[in-house]
């Protein structure tokens, strides 16, 4: 097989297309992975193909927040994003067919960017992945939209609707413009044609997310494939520098705070009523200041750690607590850790984790992350470390989702895929 895969934006959200690929790799597979150049090298480090994706979904999501930041005029801010985010995507959509050209199977994320146009340019079979279940059904709401509470599977499926509407406004006029003019095929009327074609095609679906999180809805057909999470195995051979193995060896396991690549105004004063939260708590912190800027080093007791950025699988299983933005590869790490969760979402996706969790007893969604307050976290951090239950719930969920292996699961849905075809 050779297959080419798309993806697009922070780290988190490459990381586990990124482990697809690697699990490819291992079974003999070429693989071309297409993202920013600030990935190549890491992404090389697993031997997997790099190829260049022009356009940094994170990067300018970054820019947007600190145009907002410096009170720039919002409709020319709003012009300018609309203006700049259709050109990246274009950009994006190029670099993903030439990318393409030797493939035998193009794999594409999200709402299935550039799948069907691309595999119908080559002639090749698509398959969708990702990380977040996006596809309609009645058992719960569109993960995309903030609010949880289902009123019926009527409502569930008009959240998927309004979902699939708002998405297509953002990606659809970018995405119709560059399938005529660059590969001479007709523009898509909605999102819902590209899915209604989608399943008319057997075009499978790999849902890299855990059946133990979000069990399998019932009205999903077979194309649908909820394979567990994809996690990336990093090199066993890494350890801590001697600083940070001294905080951890000094006292009781601290509580990790990070908000990865969320960009927010007022960095100090987030990571102050951080240090207000844990010091009403008692509880020692080890504070992650890399990613977005949502945190950065203050003058802090010794009591508190900073690190830029540390590997999930090391760190959360050593932590008492772990509190984050959400976003779907954190919320993965911290569930596989076996380590309580608190969740103060941000965007997207982000409030539906934070309802999962809670929904299963182990971990605490809270306020959104722009209204965070000392107050309020103290009272968060105080329950998901000093309740016994939801510690034993996190741990025994941990070791249900360690005993998976949604790589070996998605590479084999895969090949099978594959050997189908062939008949």
């Amino acid at each position: 097989m050779n297959a080419t895969i798309l993806t697009f934006g922070s780290r988190g959200d490459v990381e586990p297309y990124l482990a697809l690929a690697a699990g490819l790799r291992r079974e003999g597979h070429e693989i071309n992975l297409v993202a920013p150049w600030s990935y190549h090298e890491w992404i090389a480090s697993f031997g997997v193909t790099p190829r260049l994706a022009r356009f940094d979904l994170g990067q300018f999501v970054r820019e947007l927040e600190d145009e907002a930041a410096r009170g720039t005029n919002p409709i020319k801010r709003l012009s300018r994003m609309r203006r700049t985010f259709f050109e990246g995507l274009t950009n994006t959509l190029d670099d993903f067919l030439d990318a393409s050209g030797d493939a035998d199977l193009v794999i594409a994320p999200g709402s299935a960017l550039g799948a069907l146009d691309i595999a119908a340019a080559r002639g090749v079979p698509a398959v969708i992945a990702r990380p977040i279940p996006l596809s309609p059904t009645r058992d719960f709401p569109s993960f995309l939209v903030p609010f949880r509470a289902s009123l019926g599977g009527a409502h569930n499926r008009w959240t998927e609707r309004l979902a699939s509407r708002l998405t297509w406004r953002s990606y659809g006029p970018p995405l119709n413009k560059w399938r005529t003019s660059r590969l001479g095929l007709r523009p898509w009327n909605s999102h819902r044609e590209i899915s209604a074609e989608i399943r008319e095609r057997g075009v499978p679906t790999l849902n890299l997310h855990s059946p133990a999180v979000v069990p399998r809805p019932h009205d999903w057909d077979r194309t649908e494939h909820v394979t567990g999470y994809s996690f990336l195995e990093p090199a066993a051979t890494w350890t801590p520098d001697k600083a940070l193995q001294d905080f951890l060896e000094s006292g009781p396991a601290p509580v990790c705070v990070g908000f990865g690549s969320m960009p927010l105004r007022d960095p100090e004063q987030r990571t102050r009523a951080v240090l207000e939260a844990l010091g009403a708590t008692g509880q020692r912190g080890l504070v992650m200041t890399g990613g977005g800027g949502a945190l950065t080093r203050v003058d802090a007791p010794d009591t508190v750690f900073f690190a830029e950025s540390l590997p999930f699988h090391w760190l959360f299983p050593r932590m008492a607590a772990v509190i984050h933005h959400g976003g779907a590869g954190t919320t993965a790490a911290v569930l596989r850790a076996g380590v309580p969760g608190i969740i103060l979402p941000h965007a997207i996706d982000q409030f539906a984790w934070a309802h999962q969790i809670e929904k299963l007893g182990v971990g605490l969604r809270g306020p959104s992350l722009r209204r965070l307050d000392a107050k309020r976290l103290s009272a968060l951090i105080a329950q998901a470390t000093g309740e016994a239950e939801m510690r034993e719930r996190a741990s025994s969920k941990g070791l249900e989702i360690r005993a998976e292996d949604g790589v070996s699961r998605a590479v084999e849905v895969l090949q099978r895929y594959m050997q189908e075809l062939k008949r």
